[in-house]
């Protein structure tokens, strides 16, 4: 038979970084250097079928419903390209950040950063949130997830960091109902 042996560090590795399911996420935060594209969505129950924007600007609704959710599904089995130590890559501060917090309280954040056209990095921390219907497991999850990702800084696929890194301006339209 024929054996194929991986030949770079990326074929000997577990290449999913972190898995929160969108039934799992509660809300999602996006901030952005210049501040005028944050935005935060969220949901009151587990079985909601979408995200929602905390705060919708006047004149404005959602491009399309599921808009948000494609930011949270991605972190389902997100996956790396490539993994680097943090300290090989030069961060800009302050960089664009995410942070998903689940039900259970378990907060995942990360920032992103673009050096190269379709290129994207991420790193990553999780941590626990004031509150939450499982802080102890939370917890738990947290200690596993910065574990893994302490240190480390991982490239994504380029539909990934585009999500990642959405501004509200990518997610919203004019309301032509609202005559704006």
């Amino acid at each position: 038979g024929l054996v194929r042996v991986g030949v770079t560090h990326k074929d000997w590795i577990d290449k999913i970084i972190v898995t929160l399911t969108k039934k799992e996420v509660a809300q999602v935060h996006m901030t952005h250097p210049d501040a005028k594209d944050d935005f935060t969505a969220s949901k009151k129950k587990p079985d909601d079928k979408y995200l929602t924007l905390d705060q919708m600007p006047a004149g404005k609704k959602l491009k399309k419903d599921s808009e948000i959710n494609v930011i949270v599904e991605i972190m389902d089995g997100l996956d790396l390209d490539d993994v680097k130590k943090a300290t090989d890559i030069q961060w800009p501060s302050p960089a664009d950040k995410f942070e998903f917090t689940t039900f259970e309280g378990l907060v995942v954040r990360g920032e992103i950063i673009s050096p190269k056209q379709y290129e994207y990095w991420i790193k990553l921390e999780a941590d626990v949130a004031k509150a939450g219907t499982d802080l102890e497991k939370a917890k738990a999850a947290a200690a596993k997830i910065n574990a893994r990702v302490s240190g480390w800084a991982y490239q994504i696929a380029a539909g990934y960091g585009e999500k990642l890194s959405k501004k509200l301006s990518e997610v919203v339209e004019d309301d032509k109902k609202s005559g704006t």
